[in-house]
């Protein structure tokens, strides 16, 4: 390290800065060193048990153990033991310490002085053991086992600078005292070893600047082991520097300090520098105008190697007294706070605060700082009057400059002599004020005068002393400042006259007062005032000599207040618009307005009513305007909705009722019903019959009703549908409908239409005008199983003979049903009514008539498809006419008319011929020659009778 310092040295001029260096040292080594010493009694017997009071050998021989004292700078210490026993080894009569003392030293020109010196007190040893505390403190005093380390400058009085005594009454280590009492502790400076041991510590004191420096080391001991060594002496300094310290960056802008506030810093950017110094001893920073000791602290941090005890403050000033670097110079100026106790009514003067700093030689420059201590009095509300019957200070007005010395005053008081027009005891004096430091005097207060009109000061106002004052110094000024802005003179009273006149009104500001002049009895003057949110009046007085006193009194802010209210309103859904009255109040002088708006509530902006806002102008003399809000009509049932109009900012006034609630009454009903539908019945798969429950109008919100079915209709529960228990219907909000199905079993049954029958109840629509209409409603299950008709067919014989009909042609002259096959199940087993039979072989019915029987007969025949069973009938004619009767075997109907299907003879010509009642037969269309395949087919043209038969016959055809 010395290495590296001594090398930085050489790479900068000379000039760059001063450091402390060795002046000199005493290391005992036999020859006197630099310094050279004397003791007060020397004694060594080369033992390491009797006495010992001298230089000698650190080799181990000569402490107790046997020990070499680590951390000397040689081989030679200076050792006491047992110093009471010198007296008795040498007969000579030296009780209490004895000191080694150095020689005179020169420090001629030198700052930052120091000492510094090899500490060590090893004790008694025992071999495996650590060292042994053995030093005591006991009675008288001069029996306390201790080392004190002193100074003398010039050849004075010695100073003490450290000193170690024993940490316990018996037994205990050398540790340091700090109050110097003799027995060890309490707070261990910067650059001292906290305790000693058997091992040399650096112990290093400052010492103050002179021509010569003398060191002495006052020590006692009266144990065999109870050693002290000292080694190493050192003194050290710095040339004094030519280059002043200089403090910067300290702001010129006064520091507002609020009442109440806690400790600010004064200065945190503050720099610290200098050419020719790395250290500095000492510096202040002090309250140099204004300073309250009732008020008025500074504080500073520790920083470095500069302690809390190197920091005191006492009568407005903080000194620091500490050799130490620049940088923590530097760090602790910066450190430093204000703070003002009086947390009421705290001086509102203003503060300097000076920083300066020394480098032992050269004083610095000495910047200040100001501190405007401001007394946040409470902001007074309208109507403010201050007739200063009780102290307002801090609470309702605060005082700049207040004070009363004699007849040098700026303060509350009761005139010695009455003055008449006053409003009570108490009045505010103005007399010689230049006599107080601070240079404004003034009352203050600050209204809030948010939302008045046409403010107004009145004040009370005298003088006493005649015409004896002057334009330049004596005057009475009213001052506003407008939301924390600047102070601006609005009105002021001042001389008359350049040298000797009365105070009178300057109504044109120019200096001289050419307007209603003050006298001794108080005048009540009135001012207009600016507008403002928070107003600040200020009484501004001065005067320059005795006798010349301003009074004033009944200070009085005033203005009108404009109050804005509105009202309720309501209307039907369908008038088309709501109007609602917005009041102005207190005063219609003059014109103002406000603002509004409209807030959803119920009712939603754009849909219920139209959003709108916008400003109310009040003109001069007008009380009450409308804001008119579209409302929008619809067929939806609702509740009444409600949206809310807001009034805001008021220009100027306030408000007393913000908000009026707007009702859209509800026009709209509806009612709910019941329908049934239709549905066709099915086979066995379900179908559902449905319902359809209908609102007239929409509502908004859901509307339920309970649903059932009913044991009326005519189809039967469980069989043919399946019945609905009673459930909650919902339609939702909005809409008009909703459904539910009742499900249906389907059959093949042929059966007349079946009907189910559906109630509605338990209406419920949130208290909307929502009312039941059709609750009960049939819903019909259509049958839409087709009849199985059988086709009655035909068979024409000849008398005599049997006929035959083809089971498959029968069967195909009916309808099938739904694609079911049908099937013959039986033909008639009885006689005919003529007593003929009919019988079934190999898929023929054959009939045999009674013997000679003819005309008309018949028999019946069942068929089924599956599901339905049906009789029909095959009628039988008997002929005897020429020709053969053939057989029908089908009939078809084509439109109005019928198609007839029978067999015949291959080549042979056929008939066909019709009878409405088997007895007369018709020739119906023309003869027709059988084809090869046996089938012919005729066509009874239509429109046909209800009943026809039909029968063919082999024609005789006319000769060619």
């Amino acid at each position: 390290m010395k290495y590296h310092l001594g090398t930085l040295a050489l790479l900068l001029p000379a000039s760059a800065f001063a450091a402390p260096v060795e002046l000199g040292r005493e290391s005992f080594e036999g020859t006197p060193g630099s310094i050279g010493y004397t003791s007060s009694y020397t004694y060594d017997d080369g033992t390491s048990v009797t006495p010992i009071c001298a230089s000698v050998l650190n080799n181990g021989t000569r402490i107790k153990g046997p020990r070499t004292i680590a951390g000397g700078d040689g081989n030679r210490m200076f050792t006491a033991v047992r110093v009471n026993r010198v007296s008795a080894q040498v007969g000579d009569n030296a009780p209490g310490p004895l000191t080694l003392t150095t020689t005179a030293f020169p420090i001629t020109g030198k700052i930052n002085n120091s000492v510094k010196l090899l500490l060590s007190a090893p004790g008694d040893f025992v071999s495996g053991a650590t060292d042994l505390n053995v030093y005591d403190f006991t009675d008288p005093t001069v029996n306390h086992e201790r080392i004190r380390i002193e100074a003398s400058i010039d050849g004075g009085a010695f100073t003490t600078l450290g000193q170690y005594s024993p940490s316990s009454a018996t037994n205990g280590s050398l540790i340091y005292d700090a109050d110097f009492d003799g027995l060890g502790g309490g707070t261990v400076p910067v650059g001292v070893p906290a305790s000693l041991d058997a091992t040399f510590q650096e112990a290093s004191f400052s010492i103050p600047s002179g021509n010569s420096v003398q060191v002495r080391l006052t020590f006692f001991t009266n144990g065999s082991a109870e050693y002290v060594c000292f080694d190493n002496i050192r003194i050290f300094g710095e040339t004094a520097a030519t280059n002043p310290p200089a403090i910067g960056n300290v702001s010129v802008t006064p520091l507002s300090y609020a009442e109440g506030s806690g400790a600010q810093l004064i200065a945190p950017g503050l720099t610290l520098s200098d050419g020719d110094s790395s250290t500095l001893p000492s510096a202040t920073v002090s309250i140099s105008q204004n300073y309250l000791a009732s008020e008025d602290v500074l504080t500073a941090t520790p920083s470095g190697s500069i302690v809390a005890g190197d920091i005191s403050y006492a009568g407005g000033v903080l000194t620091i007294n500490r050799v130490a670097t620049l940088a923590d110079y530097q760090a602790v100026l910066a450190s430093v706070r204000y703070q003002n106790t009086n947390t009421v009514n705290p001086s509102t003067a203003t503060r300097h605060v000076t920083f300066a700093t020394t480098d032992g030689t050269n004083t610095s420059n000495a910047p200040i700082r100001q501190i405007s201590v401001v007394d946040l009095v409470p902001v007074q509300e309208m109507p403010f009057t201050e007739s200063f019957e009780t102290d307002g200070r801090g609470t309702r007005y605060s005082v700049l400059g207040g004070f009363s010395s004699g007849n040098s005053l700026f303060t509350r008081l009761v005139p010695t002599t009455a003055v008449p027009g006053t409003d009570g005891a108490n009045v505010f004096a103005a007399e010689r004020t230049q006599t107080d430091a601070e240079p404004l005097e003034a009352v203050t207060a600050h209204v809030n005068t948010a939302n008045y009109t046409n403010l107004k000061l009145n004040l009370l106002a005298a003088t006493q002393g005649g015409s004896v004052f002057e334009q330049l110094d004596d005057f009475l000024l009213i001052q506003t400042s407008v939301d924390g802005g600047a102070w601006e003179t609005k009105y002021a009273f001042r001389s008359t006259a350049g040298a000797s006149g009365n105070l009178a009104l300057d109504t044109d500001l120019n200096g001289t007062g050419d307007g209603t002049a003050l006298t001794s009895s108080f005048q009540d003057f009135s001012f207009d005032l600016p507008s403002a949110t928070t107003l600040g009046v200020r009484i501004v007085a001065a005067t320059d000599g005795n006798g010349e006193r301003i009074l004033f009194d009944n200070l009085r802010v005033t203005g009108d207040l404009y109050s804005y209210s509105i009202a309720d309103a309501s209307a039907q859904e369908d008038a088309g618009t709501i109007s609602f009255d917005v009041t102005r109040s207190g005063s219609t002088s003059g014109g103002s307005s406000v603002n509004y708006s409209l807030t959803a509530g119920t009712a939603s902006g754009g849909t219920d009513y139209q959003q709108v806002a916008g400003i109310l102008t009040f003109e001069d003399g007008v009380s009450t305007l409308p804001v008119v809000v579209t409302i929008t009509n619809d067929s939806t049932v609702e509740l009444d909705e409600t949206f809310t109009v807001n009034l805001d900012n008021p220009s100027p006034g306030i408000i007393t009722d913000a908000e009026a609630t707007g009702t859209i009454l509800n026009d709209d009903s509806s009612v709910i019903s019941l329908a049934g539908g239709t549905v066709a019945e099915g086979d066995s798969s379900a179908v559902n019959l449905p319902f359809t429950v209908s609102l007239t109008n929409p509502v908004d919100t859901a509307v339920t009703v309970s649903r059932q079915t009913l044991a009326t209709g005519t189809a039967a529960a469980g069989t043919d549908f399946t019945a609905l228990g009673a459930a909650t219907l919902t339609i939702p909000a909005g809409q008009t409908t909703a459904s539910f199905d009742v499900a249906v079993t389907g059959d093949n049954d042929v059966e007349s239409d079946e009907t189910v029958v559906a109630s509605l109840s338990d209406l419920s629509a949130s208290g909307r005008s929502v009312s039941l209409g059709t609750v009960e409603a049939t819903g019909t299950i259509t049958d839409d199983d087709p009849l199985l008709v059988a086709g009655n067919g035909s068979l024409a014989v000849k008398i005599g003979v049997s006929g035959k009909l083809k089971i498959s042609d029968l069967l195909a002259l009916t309808s099938i049903v739904e694609g079911r096959a049908v099937s013959l199940v039986s033909v008639q087993n009885l006689p005919t009514a003529q007593g003929g039979t009919v019988t079934i072989v190999d898929g023929w019915i054959y009939y045999q008539p009674p013997a000679g029987f003819s005309g008309a007969d018949s028999f019946t025949f069942t068929i089924t498809d599956g599901v339905q069973t049906v009789t029909g009938t095959v009628g039988i004619a008997a002929s005897a006419e020429s020709g053969a009767s053939f057989n029908i075997v089908g009939q078809f109907t084509q439109g109005d008319d019928r198609l007839i299907v029978c067999l015949g003879i291959s080549g042979r010509t056929y008939l066909l011929q019709t009878s409405e009642d088997l007895a007369v037969w018709t020739n119906s269309g023309s003869p027709q020659v059988c084809p090869a395949n046996g089938a012919m087919l005729f066509t009874d043209v239509g429109p046909l009778p209800e009943t026809r038969y039909y029968r063919v016959i082999e024609a005789q055809l006319p000769p060619p």
